[in-house]
């Protein structure tokens, strides 16, 4: 998982999630993450606050994509990289992370 990587490497990794039970998972595998349970329509962390933002496998879930979009350029810092993985259901039991 990319954000046990980052994390082990020293870089300071913030983990979201809808869903309590992945991110009880999550916590089991490592104490290095600060992880909360959230929508990414309104997000709890300062603005223009983040070097990067990772959303992977999620983005087929939002409700409403340009809104989703607008919270994380808010939460950008001017020269923050925002990446998708985007996997449609079609190849996703193919695919193993």
């Amino acid at each position: 998982m990319l954000s046990l990587i980052l994390a082990a490497d020293g870089f300071n990794v913030v983990g979201m999630d809808i869903s309590l039970a992945s991110l009880h998972r999550l916590k089991q595998k490592t104490k290095l993450l600060d992880v909360f349970q959230g929508d990414a329509d309104v997000l709890p962390i300062q603005s223009k606050s983040l070097d990067a933002v990772v959303c992977l496998g999620s983005w087929r879930y939002f409700r409403n994509i340009e809104r989703v979009v607008k919270e994380i350029s808010r939460l950008l810092k001017l020269k923050g990289v925002f990446i998708v993985g985007y996997f449609p259901p079609a190849i996703a039991g193919i695919i193993h992370v």
